[in-house]
């Protein structure tokens, strides 16, 4: 299949999804009571289907670079590096583990009335937050998946590059030795 055919087909399956929530959202927000517990459980799952397919399609779009022309040679060598993708990772996993949270948070609190505002309903309250952590949930697994892309692509450059020696000038190969 050529390129413009995919990106194509990945244009109306993104307009598909975009009308699907367009269509169902006011249906869900209107529905008394509302199913927030349905709507946290199946949200979820669809949040961490939607952001691995979402990173997948952007390491393949990328031809394997997701995170634009950063080199994996200087990654792996690097000291400074290192840590930063490790705190990527760390910003990630936060990010799943917030909009859980919050996501349980909102269904265990949902009959109650807001303690805030006495007038307003349970419903208005509780469902844009809970789609707002859905979103939340759906970019942390993105993350997530990239990142872990990109450690797997510079643990191998790194132990490629150590299985062809270091050729630095200093350095003697296996040949060269004598």
């Amino acid at each position: 299949m050529a390129r413009g055919a995919s990106e194509t087909i990945w244009l109306w399956w993104t307009i598909a999804g975009c009308c699907f929530v367009v269509v169902c959202a006011p249906v869900i927000i209107s529905a008394r009571p509302a199913p927030v517990l349905a709507v946290a459980l199946l949200g979820g799952a669809l949040g961490v289907i939607v952001g691995i397919g979402v990173a997948i399609a952007r390491i393949i779009w990328t031809h394997g670079m997701p995170l634009g022309e950063r080199d994996p040679l200087l990654d792996a060598q690097s000291p400074y590096l290192r840590p930063g993708n490790r705190l990527g990772l760390l910003l990630a996993i936060g990010l799943i583990v917030f909009a859980i949270g919050g996501m349980a948070f909102r269904v265990y609190w949902y009959p109650r009335p807001d303690p805030f505002l006495p007038g307003v309903s349970a419903e208005s309250y509780i469902l844009p937050g809970l789609l707002v952590t859905l979103f939340i949930l759906a970019f942390g697994v993105y993350w997530l998946v990239v990142t872990l892309y990109w450690a797997r692509v510079v643990s191998r450059t790194r132990r490629s590059s150590a299985t062809v020696g270091d050729l630095s000038p200093g350095h003697a190969s296996k040949g060269d030795e004598r």
